[in-house]
């Protein structure tokens, strides 16, 4: 029996060195800004809040480089502090990558209209130059119009192959 197990592992071995291995690039770490653009889909109130679904479009610049275009769902609470969240299809580039699409995920808070929106993003579900991205980071927003913001953002990205 142990003469089988050693033929075996003998025949067998050579072909784990055939399989392929997965391996992903370290964090880097990446910044830049963002102009937003908005427009107001609807606007409801449900137990004392105003909810605001918008469009948004986005101009990203810096080591993430392309345009986003998607939705955003705002909920001003009774004291006045903001909520949101949203999703775009995202369609540049990473790092330099080849052109790709992907999934840009985000959320945030804004506890006083006279400060910064603070939130978080995330990048994933790529195609093309971006397909095995993940991106992971935050954000600072300032408002240059009614329906229109500009923002700075940091974080890391790697590919996994």
């Amino acid at each position: 029996m142990t003469r089988l197990i050693k033929a075996a592992i003998l025949l067998l071995g050579p072909l784990l060195l055939l399989a392929p291995t997965a391996y992903a690039t370290p964090p880097v770490p990446i910044s830049g800004s963002t102009v937003i653009d908005y427009t107001v889909i609807s606007t409801r109130s449900a137990d004392g809040n105003t909810i605001f679904r918008l469009a948004s479009s986005f101009t990203i610049s810096g080591d993430i480089r392309g345009s986003c275009f998607g939705e955003e769902t705002d909920i001003i609470h009774p004291n006045g502090q903001l909520t949101f969240h949203g999703s775009c299809r995202f369609t540049g580039s990473v790092l330099a990558s080849s052109l790709g699409t992907a999934v840009l995920r985000y959320s945030g808070t804004e506890i006083d209209p006279t400060a910064p929106t603070q939130g978080s993003f995330a990048i994933g579900h790529g195609t093309g130059g971006l397909d095995e991205l993940h991106v992971h980071g935050t954000f600072q927003a300032v408002a240059t119009g009614p329906l229109s913001f500009v923002n700075t953002y940091s974080g890391t990205a790697h590919f996994e192959h």
